[in-house]
């Protein structure tokens, strides 16, 4: 799990969150258990998002090669959700240009012992609201399984006050479309 954007949050909220998070986590590991753990350190492949008419890639989701091009005039960010991608998450990748132009290489992370990337935030967003308490996706899949392999959940901040049994609830609800469980 990686906490993004909770330096907003007081300290207690900080700690709230990670009980809930945790406790959260604890209820899945109970209920699910990956069949074919990944063996060393975890690198997510980049999806294709263009292809060009050599069948080659190029444009990759997420582009960190594009995001480098654009942080040089701003501070671009590949985003899952709230979050920023971590990039020492993505698997090396080389993507050309369609016009027949040159190559340019991702070098790749080196990745962490784990089976899935969680970035949470507990921002207050615009689908944060009167009904929403919060919200979960899954953003990169193994192409070979289409099983995701990272993801994004956002705790609406108010939702730290709620009750110690309810918010644990609805984070196990909300992680379960971050496992990929979505209408989409």
């Amino acid at each position: 799990v990686e906490y993004q954007g909770i330096n907003k949050l007081t300290p207690a909220r900080q700690q709230r969150l990670r009980e809930v998070v945790g406790t959260a986590i604890a209820v899945l590991q109970k209920y699910y258990r990956v069949r074919r753990p990944t063996a060393g350190n975890l690198l997510v492949p980049p999806q294709c998002g263009a292809f060009d008419q050599a069948g080659n890639c190029s444009a990759h989701i997420p582009d960190f090669i594009a995001a480098a091009a654009a942080r040089r005039g701003s501070s671009a960010e590949v985003k899952c959700g709230s979050a920023a991608i971590n990039s020492s998450h993505i698997a090396a990748y080389t993507e050309c240009s369609a016009q027949g132009g040159g190559c340019e290489s991702f070098p790749g992370g080196v990745g962490e012992t784990t089976d899935y990337y969680l970035y949470v935030t507990a921002v207050s967003d615009k689908i944060c609201g009167s009904d929403t308490l919060a919200w979960a996706l899954p953003c990169l899949y193994d192409p070979a399984t289409n099983r995701p392999l990272l993801g994004t959940a956002n705790l609406c901040p108010a939702e730290l006050e709620q009750d110690a049994y309810e918010t644990p609830a609805v984070l196990v609800h909300e992680l379960h479309h971050a496992l990929g469980f979505t209408d989409n």
